[in-house]
């Protein structure tokens, strides 16, 4: 199982990314939404983790461009920002579970795991 990991906060980053490994997948990591949707299609992900604000492509454009790719693709979306996604919003860009910043590292586990349980 592989996760790919975006934030363009380049500190915050390596943390998220340490919270994931007691789940045993294999984590990437991509700096910006165009890097990412690289990432994404070189290899296989089982789950997409983004933040929503980032340069290039933001999470819901990013989240967009995959699934057009791999339309089972299970995403979670990690915001600092108080934005409301609508029921609609979530639905449409495949959004299975937004969280706010700063994240926990049990409920960045347990949306991971919800996504990986849903494929």
């Amino acid at each position: 199982m592989g996760v790919l990991l975006v934030d363009d906060d380049v500190q915050l980053l390596p943390v998220l990314s340490r919270m994931l490994e007691p789940l045993g997948c294999r984590v990437v990591t991509a700096t910006d939404g165009a890097e990412a949707l690289s990432r994404f299609s070189e290899q296989d992900f089982s789950v997409l983790v983004t933040d929503l604000a980032m340069p290039k492509l933001n999470g819901l454009q990013l989240a967009e461009r995959c699934r057009a790719l791999k339309p089972t693709l299970p995403v979670v979306m990690v915001t600092a920002w108080d934005v409301l996604l609508s029921g609609d919003d979530l639905e449409a860009y495949g959004i299975g579970s937004v969280l706010a910043k700063p994240v926990l590292g049990t409920n960045l586990r347990d949306a991971v795991q919800e996504a990986l349980g849903r494929l």
